[in-house]
């Protein structure tokens, strides 16, 4: 019911949450104290970026290529995401 009534507020909270989630995830033990909600306006470069295609996998040299393809996609989410993190901490 609530995804229905309030589906914008649900998402911000549900990523919210998981980005908490993965930034508490190392191996130390944090504890939540306070929760501020801070409007950051990301630039929309930021948000897009290339789907990745399906490989077709024939030999070893086409999985090597695909898992070089995952990697690079996977390293432009994380540099995306250490920009949007700097806009963060500007504020």
């Amino acid at each position: 019911m609530l995804k229905t009534i309030y589906p914008k507020a649900m998402k911000l909270i549900l990523l919210s949450f998981l980005m908490l989630c993965l930034i508490g995830c190392g191996s130390k033990t944090q504890v939540l104290t306070k929760i501020q909600i801070q409007k950051v306006q990301i630039p929309n470069e930021l948000l897009e970026f290339d789907r990745a295609s399906k490989p077709i996998v024939q030999d070893e040299k086409d999985i090597l290529k695909a898992y070089s393809e995952l990697f690079y996609h996977y390293k432009q989410c994380e540099i995306n995401m250490d920009k949007i993190k700097e806009l963060n901490d500007e504020l």
